[in-house]
């Protein structure tokens, strides 16, 4: 992962995308494990709009 990487809205690519910028505790959803389908449906939620839960 990289240690230091610059907020999306700085990126050239991402600056054009029409598009909200969600952040989330990077363990829970970069590696897959026991709690993957959990963390599939937690941002399943957020894409919904049910994250306020």
């Amino acid at each position: 992962m990289n240690r230091n990487p610059e907020p999306p809205l700085k990126r050239p690519f991402f600056r054009s995308l029409h598009s909200k910028v969600v952040e989330v505790p990077e363990l829970k959803f970069a590696r897959p494990g026991i709690n993957a389908f959990e963390a599939v449906i937690d941002l399943n939620k957020i894409f919904r709009g049910e994250d306020n839960e």
